[in-house]
């Protein structure tokens, strides 16, 4: 899948796959969330808290959200990531094999149940055709679009990057880069004292 780059918004480590889910969705995030779950990488993105785009290792879509549901409450960590509703929209014109409708968008037992449907109008000779033609059976028979997604990169590739850039903002001594950063001002500071001084002497030396 290819995403705009965004912006940084944090780290999550060792949360409940299901349970990141529901916080950005709680948290109505608008981005993404890469996902290391075990050997497995898994890309999110969410817009207004719903998941827009989705990828778990090989699979996209329909497949990559019945993948999640059964990994149930393993922990995980990720990387977020905010987007502009401009770029949302890039992301899904880019990647249309990675697109699931509505229906698909939370595992099973991670929201509450969609009100059952109206009988309002009794049909006393219900057309044959209808069992088999709901809306679940017909997402089913649904083709996506397999040969106009972009290729994504190797599963064991991603997940080793995304290891790489945790592990990195893990090590960022930020009280050793705030001392560094003082240290530095200060020789700044005297260099420029040093100069004035210098300058001062040689108008004094003048004729």
């Amino acid at each position: 899948m290819q995403l705009p780059r965004g912006t940084f918004r944090g780290l999550k480590r060792g949360s409940g796959l299901h349970s990141l889910i529901r916080e950005m969705e709680e948290e109505c995030l608008s981005g993404y969330c890469k996902i290391v779950s075990g050997e497995t990488s898994i890309l999110l993105v969410f817009s207004d808290g719903k998941i827009v785009l989705a990828e778990y290792g090989s699979l996209a879509a329909r497949a990559a959200m019945d993948a999640i549901s059964r990994t149930g409450e393993e922990p995980v960590d990720a990387v977020l990531h905010g987007l502009s509703d401009a770029q949302i929209e890039l992301a899904l014109e880019f990647n249309p094999s990675a697109r699931i409708d509505r229906a698909a968008r939370a595992p099973t037992g991670m929201r509450s149940p969609p009100p059952p449907l109206r009988h309002n109008i009794p049909r006393p000779h219900p057309e044959p055709r209808a069992a088999g033609t709901g809306s679940g059976a017909h997402r089913a028979m649904e083709p996506g679009f397999p040969g106009r997604g972009i290729p994504s990169e190797p599963a064991d590739d991603e997940t080793s990057l995304l290891m790489r850039d945790l592990d990195a903002l893990d090590a960022l001594d930020i009280q050793a880069m705030t001392e560094k950063f003082r240290a530095n001002c200060r020789q700044m500071i005297e260099k420029l004292e040093l100069e004035h001084l210098l300058e001062k002497s040689t108008r004094k030396g003048e004729p």
